[in-house]
């Protein structure tokens, strides 16, 4: 499918909200987030500059990353009559019945972020769209990173993944070992989920494993506060051997990072457009327009050959 990318809407969807807007109260898009973490801080920014701009109200709610309190959040917004739901879900596969409590209450269901189900490009019976990344592409393109930095060298490579059982977390990893599966002489000799996405359990994962002794020639992080937190320990536990780290997301903390060569690559989209383009989408939908089924981020390579231009960051 070709890639649809944070377009201008037409005039005539300004319009209609602000018509809409003059003979009622303006239309309410509820957004359940998994967690509280960096990255959806920015999300939300990206949201409340749409809602600013089509004249909408938003209700924001996190689920702790837990999957049953996300659904009971569900149950909430339904019962507040929202007008659309946006879901970024904690669990793809333990938050699917959110589907069928929203079809069932007429209620149009957005994805973002984060897939509902198990296809990558958030296809789903009953979800009206996904906005975000394809996660198997990131994870393939972080195999190619590691491609770049090690070529086809024997090595032995650490793998430092998000949280357990989230959509990211399985998706990247499944990418990630689909390049590996291409190098006979590669072996993830560590891996290890970090609950929460926090930079501590990410630091606490590298420590034990330096602890051991094993040699490693590789990292691999899931997202941008992991190889901060590698780069981190591996100087304070005097790790004195430049030891190549690669990692997703591109954020005002990793970027002296990146230039100072601590970390050596990352990837890049703006966070705040695909939370701007989730709530556009809503709008779209709610005007009577007809949706692509994946509404897809465009994402850059960065290296210190390119972190110090104009990127947008989180």
């Amino acid at each position: 499918m070709k890639k649809q990318w944070l377009g201008a809407v037409p005039v005539i969807l300004s319009a209609f909200f602000f018509v809409a807007s003059a003979v009622a109260s303006p239309p309410v898009i509820a957004v359940s987030f998994p967690g509280s973490v960096l990255f959806f801080d920015y999300q939300k920014k990206g949201m409340e500059e749409a809602a600013d701009k089509y004249n909408l109200s938003l209700l924001f709610e996190q689920a702790e990353w837990n999957a049953q309190h996300q659904l009971t959040q569900i149950e909430q917004f339904i019962q507040k009559k929202v007008d659309a739901i946006l879901l970024c879900a904690v669990d793809n596969e333990k938050v699917l019945p959110a589907v069928d409590m929203a079809n069932e209450a007429g209620i149009p269901l957005i994805t973002f972020t984060n897939v509902l189900g198990n296809s990558p490009d958030g296809a789903l019976d009953g979800v009206i769209t996904f906005v975000g990344t394809h996660e198997v592409k990131l994870g393939r393109l972080l195999g190619e990173m590691a491609e770049k930095m090690i070529g086809n060298s024997a090595a032995d490579i650490v793998l430092i993944e998000g949280a357990e059982n989230t959509a990211p977390q399985k998706m990247r990893s499944q990418g990630i070992y689909e390049i590996v599966a291409g190098h006979s002489n590669w072996k993830i000799i560590y891996r290890k989920a970090i609950e929460g996405w926090t930079k501590e359990g990410a630091a606490a994962a590298m420590e034990d494993f330096l602890e051991t002794g094993q040699p490693v020639d590789l990292v691999i992080c899931h997202w941008h506060a992991a190889a901060v937190a590698v780069a981190d320990t591996l100087e304070q536990m005097g790790y004195k051997d430049k030891l190549p780290i690669v990692t997703l997301e591109f954020s005002r903390e990793l970027k002296p990072y990146i230039l100072q060569g601590k970390v050596d690559m990352t990837s890049n989209y703006s966070v705040s457009s695909v939370g701007f383009t989730a709530v556009e989408a809503a709008c779209q939908y709610l005007a009577g327009e007809k949706l692509p089924p994946f509404i897809e981020a465009e994402v850059i390579t960065v290296s210190k050959e390119n972190a110090g231009v104009q990127i947008p960051m989180f």
